[in-house]
């Protein structure tokens, strides 16, 4: 069994089309499409489960606040039964996703990990994965 933790970068960049991409998606979207296209093929091993954090910052940043805001990481899709991620249903959660601002890479891998580890199922042998996903350096 796995717990998977997706950390997508919603940066202002990702709203650039992907190069080459003759359907003239967003990275963002290609993103969604792909995390949508591997909780739908059945990949992931029965009884794992799947959560998404989405991180970006107001502007540049080089720690946790940012201008006087906080660099933002949020829990998505909570750690969430892969079954019932499939058939399409992973989509609508993501839907409200937006790109803009920085990439506070260190932000959403520390969101991550506490999220891989929140259910405090150590007892379980659950191998954990974060998966971070983004194109750019981190700010």
């Amino acid at each position: 069994m796995w717990d998977v933790v997706y950390a997508v970068d919603a940066s202002s960049s990702m709203a650039d089309q992907m190069k080459g991409s003759p359907a003239k998606k967003s990275k963002l979207q290609a993103t969604v499409d792909s995390i949508v296209a591997v909780a739908d093929s059945g990949a992931v091993p029965a009884g794992s489960r799947l959560g998404v954090v989405v991180f970006h910052a107001p502007t540049k940043a080089l720690g946790l606040l940012v201008d006087g805001k906080k660099a933002m990481a949020e829990v998505t899709v909570p750690l969430t039964p892969a079954e019932q991620l499939r058939g399409g249903a992973l989509r609508p959660l993501l839907a409200s996703v937006s790109p803009g601002g920085a990439t506070p890479s260190g932000v959403a891998i520390a969101k991550g990990v506490g999220l891989l580890y929140a259910a405090n199922d150590y007892k379980l042998k659950r191998i954990k994965k974060l998966i971070l996903v983004t194109d750019e350096r981190s700010n």
